[in-house]
């Protein structure tokens, strides 16, 4: 074969319009598929979150989306189809999603794994540091298969308007119309995330023998999987997340037409 030197360039064929350049397995993308597989977390997030959708929104979507293969086939509809009949954004409803549900369950799910991985991390530096060998998580833990997508991510969107402290906000943006529309979003994202997280945790600490906090009822547990209280993420978590999700998330790119994060 010949060498190309400097200056010259080797000829290159025409690419047919439609040719794929590259595919992603669908196991390596952060999709609603992820998330149900995941039996610790995000298969239950996934019922919280459709239980917080009114009666006859569930009902429609289910008949809408009937030929998906999931248990929560409502939640795998397109986006804009979903919107058309589920109600969000509704700042002065206590009981409803301020965000589209499948935005909801994924950037709930990319917090969960980025709080649990700070957690492994935590612990495994403390760990060498006294000589002590702690049990460590279970290789297939989600967390770690993710783990260098994760570190693509920056570690906060502190320049988001929703993210300055209350006087920073007023200073920059009070007498604007954009001041108002970030207390907004700010009050329909953490009404959001309480109402999720109270409904995930009063269904599964039920399941795990904890009372309404979260607090095990058994002394002295050990084991390689968070506590129930310990795995819902914190608000800061889940604020990080959806930032990432607007700018990384793309509507159909996943298995079966689902969103995925790239």
């Amino acid at each position: 074969s010949s060498c190309i030197g400097p200056g010259q360039s080797s000829k290159k064929s025409n690419i047919d319009a439609g040719t794929a350049l590259l595919k992603i397995p669908d196991s390596c993308l952060v999709t609603l598929h992820a998330v149900e597989a995941d039996e610790l977390f995000g298969k239950s997030l996934f019922g919280v979150v459709h239980s917080l959708l009114p009666p006859g929104e569930n009902n429609n979507n289910e008949q809408h989306h009937h030929h998906r293969a999931s248990s929560e086939k409502y939640l795998f509809g397109k986006k804009d189809e979903l919107n058309s009949s589920v109600k969000i954004g509704c700042d002065d409803d206590d009981d409803r999603l301020y965000h589209d549900p499948q935005d909801v369950i994924l950037a709930l799910f990319l917090a969960y794994l980025r709080h649990q991985l700070e957690d492994h991390q935590g612990e495994q530096s403390s760990s060498n540091d006294i000589g002590i060998t702690k049990t460590s998580a279970p290789c297939d833990a989600p967390w770690l298969f993710y783990q260098p997508y994760l570190a693509t991510l920056i570690d906060s969107h502190c320049n988001l308007p929703r993210q300055w402290s209350a006087t920073t906000l007023k200073r920059r943006l009070q007498g604007t119309s954009l001041y108002n529309r970030v207390l907004k979003e700010l009050r329909g994202m953490k009404r959001e995330y309480e109402l999720v997280k109270k409904a995930w945790l009063g269904k599964n600490n039920k399941h795990d023998g904890n009372d309404a906090k979260g607090n095990s009822s058994k002394n002295n547990q050990t084991s390689s999987h968070p506590t129930t209280n310990n795995l819902f993420p914190s608000f800061e978590h889940y604020d990080d997340m959806m930032a990432v999700l607007t700018s990384r998330g793309f509507s159909g790119l996943g298995h079966d037409g689902v969103d995925a994060l790239t």
